[in-house]
């Protein structure tokens, strides 16, 4: 008898326990945050400015001129750059410039002369070259980002006849990550 007293008394217990219970409510915790790559801080971006748009340079005797892929001592045809890639405290070595534009048809390592008129000079590129007189191939080459200026010459391309006239080519400037 007593265990028939007690089952009614237990399930009241349960019932009640089950009646205090509560449900968990979950804690949400939003989490947000930036990585920024190559050390560059906020600006994940850099652009360049050149010291001029255009240059002249100059008419020359074909003979002065140099030949494709040589060092050569420019004292004119000097452009700037400077870009938003710098930021103290970090590696400014960490990029570069390279140089593009349409590449001549001898060696693909200067800038064709994109006049075809028949005024226009033949066998006459037009090269790009370090501070200290070093060629940088166009395409493929590039410019350490802490050198600030480039100089630009007339060449004469290799193996071919030099035919005096104009010269005219377009060189886009443009920051490698390394």
């Amino acid at each position: 008898m007593r265990k028939k007293a007690l089952l009614p008394v237990m399930a009241m217990l349960l019932a009640a326990g089950v009646a205090q219970a509560t449900t968990n409510s979950p804690a949400t915790l939003s989490i947000t945050g930036k990585v920024y790559g190559n050390g560059f801080g906020a600006a994940q971006s850099c652009s360049v400015s050149l010291s001029r748009s255009s240059i002249d340079l100059g008419s020359k005797k074909s003979i002065l001129l140099p030949v494709q892929g040589a060092n050569y001592s420019a004292s004119s045809g000097l452009i700037s750059v400077s870009n938003s890639c710098y930021r103290p405290g970090i590696n400014n070595n960490a990029f570069a410039y390279k140089f593009m534009g349409t590449a001549d048809s001898v060696e693909q390592t200067v800038l064709a002369n994109t006049l075809t008129s028949d005024d226009a000079a033949k066998g006459i590129g037009v090269g790009v070259y370090t501070l200290k007189g070093q060629p940088i191939a166009i395409n493929n080459g590039t410019l350490i980002g802490g050198s600030n200026a480039f100089y630009l010459s007339m060449v004469k391309l290799k193996n071919t006849t030099v035919t005096g006239g104009k010269v005219q080519s377009t060189l886009t400037v443009q920051v490698e990550r390394l």
